[in-house]
């Protein structure tokens, strides 16, 4: 019989860590964690998070910064390697604070992320010289912003990383207390979940991709503010599902897009001239970013997010994330399905009519 169990601390801690991830990947969020079918309602939402828990100190960037793999170095350093201790309800802040209060391999952990092919040797030099690592940092291909984060915390290292435990406490005992707020809304979602339908969802969309109906142990895991989020975790014998408080619309809407493209939804998103012409300047330039937009067509970036919120919800773009930039392009193999959609209407069963 599968035993349904629920945990606290991996989904409080995730929700932590968005909190500040999405301070400093403000665009690369809003493009990737919102629900297409509303994204006006989701965009609000998510932006009024930055005002709930400002200011963030810009210091504590190089923790949080999505490079192209996605990744930022608090997830890959100190979420990711222990998601075997969720089960257990022993991953908790308390944690993450003893690991990051070993300030070398703190260091030795920033130097890894950003500057992925150094060598062992030159890992133990940059740790122990400021002028050394500069020259790692001046030869790197980063923006003036990651650039000049790195100068500053390697001058500075243990500054820096006060900073983040401190930080990381404050905001923890915030969102603790919008926690107990929500404390029957959280409640609710235990009293209601429902594997097997959730399951019957997942199964239907990329985020799926292996089948944990056969595990015995399954641990539910709620995330209040990343509401959207929908993640899973395998172990050996169990798996922790992370779920957003809107986890069923989103797994809905997931589920939409990995259909075959609805000639309604194609319809929707060209029937405004500027779609149209949005789809142009992509076509003509490959790729755009909304600056681009408010450049050619003197669109407000919330009219930018509008306009191409739309046309991602019908499937007919793609993004990619350089950097902190979100590049938007044309996604050709919806174009190649439809294509073969709208065949039927100029064709008849011996041929072109």
């Amino acid at each position: 019989m599968r035993n349904i169990k629920f945990l606290d601390e991996p989904g409080f801690i995730y929700d932590l860590f968005f909190l500040f991830a999405f301070n400093f990947n403000k665009d690369y969020c809003l493009t990737n964690f919102i629900n297409y079918s509303k994204s006006s309602e989701d965009t609000d939402y998510y932006s009024k998070i930055l005002n709930e828990f400002s200011p963030i100190s810009d210091e504590l960037l190089l923790f949080f910064y999505f490079t192209e793999d996605k990744k930022n170095v608090i997830t890959k350093y100190y979420y990711e390697p222990y998601k075997a201790h969720f089960v257990f309800e022993n991953y908790n802040l308390s944690m993450v604070q003893e690991e990051l209060s070993n300030h070398e391999k703190v260091k030795e952990n920033i130097i890894r992320f950003y500057f992925k092919d150094i060598r062992e040797e030159d890992v133990i030099k940059c740790k122990d010289s400021i002028t050394y690592v500069n020259k790692f940092i001046k030869n790197s291909t980063y923006s003036g912003e990651i650039k000049s984060a790195l100068y500053s915390f390697f001058i500075e290292p243990e500054t820096v990383i006060h900073k983040l435990s401190y930080e990381l406490m404050e905001k923890s005992f915030a969102l603790s207390q919008k926690y107990d707020a929500k404390h029957k809304l959280l409640s609710e979602l235990k009293d209601n979940f429902d594997f097997d339908i959730v399951l019957n969802q997942l199964m239907q969309t990329k985020n799926q991709k292996g089948d944990f109906s056969c595990f015995d142990d399954i641990y539910i895991t709620f995330c209040l503010y990343h509401k959207n989020c929908v993640k899973t975790h395998y172990y050996s014998n169990e798996v922790v599902i992370l779920l957003g408080i809107d986890y069923i619309e989103h797994i809905n809407y997931l589920t939409v897009q990995f259909r075959l493209p609805e000639l309604e939804n194609f319809g929707n998103a060209i029937s405004e001239s500027n779609r149209v012409s949005v789809l142009n300047l992509i076509y003509e330039k490959e790729e755009i970013t909304i600056k681009d937009l408010e450049q050619e067509f003197g669109f407000t970036g919330t009219n930018a997010y509008y306009h191409l919120s739309l046309m991602i919800k019908a499937g007919m773009l793609k993004t990619r994330n350089r950097g902190r930039t979100i590049l938007y392009s044309i996604n050709k193999q919806y174009f190649q399905t439809l294509c073969g959609m709208l065949e039927k209407y100029y064709k008849d069963k011996g041929g072109f009519s």
